[in-house]
């Protein structure tokens, strides 16, 4: 495993962008941080209310945190598959087989690299949650209790992409056309093919992802009507048919890596 993250980690040092995207993605939480700052500190508030109702409610930081990483995560996605069709377009597969790397190692290194980008986005998403909440002076024992999978559900729904569009580098090979199958297929095939068969929407991958980390304000308005029935409602489904597509996804990757000749 080191060994491979050693490898992964040159290849970085060679890919200006990924840096950059580590930046971008810091300087977005710390912008919306900011903004946490300005519209939830409640002075002297000592109990979950109606006052701090709205997309900052300091309840819901955990969850709106997450809510806006997951609109942000087409470009983090669209910089890591750039990553990836790197390594078939110089044929660095070939060459770590040649020089004795297994085909798993090879085939894992670009996993192990988005594993860490996603843990350090949770990880990112907990300490300003922390941060915030600690300077917002609000007690919200039950409802924030309730929100700490967000960001972990966040992650799904980020891999759920990237393993889709890992599929389309491996078919196509090309870094340009994957992009732009996996932009067409999110935003135009899947919204008609969910339009279309009503009942097969909540079994597509793209679709599902997105109901893992709900409308910061839907939850709001949920928890204000009837905190006790919201509560503990986890979307099971969605979360299922996420892990299935991954999982999917991630095998016939592999299966299409063994069977090429790199």
């Amino acid at each position: 495993m080191q060994k491979i993250l050693s490898i992964e980690g040159i290849k970085l040092r060679g890919y200006p962008i990924f840096p950059i995207l580590l930046l971008v993605n810091v300087f977005f939480y710390v912008v919306v941080a900011m903004n946490f700052s300005k519209w939830v500190t409640i002075p002297d508030q000592q109990d979950f209310n109606v006052d701090g109702f709205g997309l900052f409610n300091p309840g819901f930081i955990l969850e709106t945190l997450s809510f806006l990483a997951g609109i942000f995560k087409y470009f983090s996605v669209i910089v890591l598959l750039l990553y990836v069709a790197l390594d078939f377009r110089y044929k660095m597969h070939r060459r770590q087989v040649m020089e004795g790397m297994s085909r798993l190692e090879s085939f894992s290194g670009k996993w192990m690299t988005t594993a860490i980008f996603v843990v350090f986005h949770i990880a990112l998403i907990y300490f300003l949650s922390v941060v915030l909440l600690t300077h917002t002076n609000v007690v919200l024992e039950r409802v924030n209790r309730e929100f700490w999978y967000y960001p972990l559900l966040w992650g799904i729904e980020f891999l759920v992409l990237f393993s889709l569009g890992f599929l389309l580098v491996q078919l196509t090979r090309k870094s340009g056309l994957s992009v732009v199958l996996l932009l067409l297929y999110a935003f135009i095939v899947e919204p008609i093919l969910g339009l279309s068969i009503k009942s097969l929407k909540p079994f597509l991958p793209i679709s599902s992802s997105r109901n893992l980390v709900t409308f910061p304000l839907q939850d709001n308005v949920q928890v204000l009507l009837n905190i006790e029935e919201f509560i503990g409602n986890f979307p099971l489904q969605a979360f299922l048919v996420s892990l299935i597509s991954i999982a999917v996804f991630v095998g016939v990757s592999w299966r299409l890596f063994v069977k090429s000749d790199l």
